[in-house]
């Protein structure tokens, strides 16, 4: 149970990497892994070389075999290394070079994996159930605090008032400190996890982008023909735009897993809903070989839409590097920071109030220039209204602190 655990964990790392889908992670996909991210900044080389290494078959990917088989390969060809005197049974040996970033399962002798900071993947064996208790972040304070605690219990009971308030405001102390130290490595995990969903979003929405540009340019072409001039080989193309469309929307929806998780914004995920939306509508009309002027409209404000989320992702991983190196003399700020700050929100909530605006302003000379009936554009002016009153209540929201 513990392997097959461990596995379908590597496996869920492979798929959360692989933003394309297409079954291999290029070297960019392999660069956005998390502790891979962060040796990139420090050694760029050594990340190529990890990658080619676990490339055996050359052939420009790692494939999900590559991944997973290389960390099991090196498992198995690493055998329990020997006693050594002063160093407790069930203690993990790493292997790797560089740093290893791994998690330990299970008690005693268990299985961990980890992408190494080096040239290497860091994998060991997990520490005893015993040692990581003793590891546990403010253990010594809390049992500091507890012997305090027993202290005053047994001057109470001798009547030593004074003595046991003594030991009473000790024992507090302890633990007001191991608070403090719980709540720095739960900041820290925050970071790290911050800097992974950011990671990833940016490069899911760099894909989805460079999909988008190409359905667009590919319905531009299929719009340059008259449509009675248009045949069976067009209509296939449509459809197969169709589906390409129907892929970027599975992206979105995996986007859409990460920021509900995160659950630190209210703006984000309302965008990339209505942009969601548009990508249907999309799909569907190019499913009929609609590649017209209102389809087009639409592709334009989901690659903006799209344009405008990337540079918001960069400029929250610039924020986050802030805040872990403060200029000197210029504490960090305190709390849980939020996937995307409130200036971004309220710049996301401008943008899609403007892209109402537009696309109304455009239905309504389409309409008065007779290019098409009003009663084929009811759907859209529908939809504009009632993302109006949505992008209503996120402001709303907002300003009321639910994405706090």
């Amino acid at each position: 149970a513990l392997r097959a655990k461990i596995e379908a964990k590597r496996n869920e790392r492979f798929a959360e990497a692989d933003t394309d889908d297409d079954g291999a992670l290029s070297l960019e996909e392999f660069s956005a892994i998390g502790a891979i991210a962060r040796l990139a900044k420090r050694h760029p080389d050594a990340v190529e070389k990890i990658f080619n290494r676990l490339d055996e078959d050359e052939d420009g990917g790692v494939s999900a075999d590559e991944f997973t088989l290389h960390l099991r390969h090196k498992r198995h060809h690493c055998n329990k290394p020997p006693h050594r005197p002063g160093r407790p049974d069930g203690e993990g040996e790493g292997e790797g070079e560089g740093e290893g970033e791994g998690e330990g399962e299970g008690e005693g002798e268990g299985e961990g994996e980890g992408e190494g900071e080096g040239e290497g993947e860091g994998e060991g064996q997990g520490q005893s159930q015993d040692q990581q208790d003793q590891n546990f972040p403010g253990r010594n304070r809390v049992e500091e605090a507890s012997r305090r605690m027993r202290e005053a219990q047994k001057k109470l009971d001798e009547a030593n008032r004074e003595g046991a308030a003594e030991d009473q405001e000790a024992a507090i102390a302890e633990l007001e400190k191991a608070k403090a130290e719980l709540e720095e490595i739960l900041r820290q995990l925050r970071e790290e996890e911050l800097e992974r969903v950011l990671a990833m979003l940016e490069a899911r929405f760099r894909q989805m982008l460079k999909w988008q540009q190409e359905v667009y340019d590919a319905t531009v072409l299929l719009d340059n023909k008259f449509e009675t001039e248009r045949d069976r080989a067009d209509e296939i193309e449509a459809s197969r735009l169709s589906g390409k469309e129907a892929r970027i929307v599975a992206e979105v929806d995996k986007a859409m897993i990460l920021l509900r998780e995160d659950g630190t914004s209210v703006a984000f995920p309302e965008a990339v809903s209505q942009m969601r939306e548009d990508m249907e509508n999309v799909m569907s009309r190019l499913d009929t070989t609609k590649v017209g002027k209102i389809t087009q409209l639409i592709e334009l404000d989901i690659i903006e839409a799209l344009k405008e989320m990337i540079a918001a992702l960069e400029k929250a991983q610039k924020d986050q590097e802030n805040r872990k190196n403060p200029p000197p003399g210029q504490p960090g700020q305190p709390g849980d920071p939020p996937l995307v700050d409130k200036l971004a929100e309220f710049r996301m909530i401008r943008a899609l109030q403007m892209r109402v605006n537009r696309r109304t302003a455009q239905y309504q000379a389409m309409i008065q220039e007779g290019e098409v009936e009003g009663s084929r554009l009811k759907p859209e002016i529908q939809q504009l209204g009632e993302r109006e009153e949505r992008i209503e209540n996120i402001a709303r929201d907002i300003v009321q602190g639910k994405n706090q």
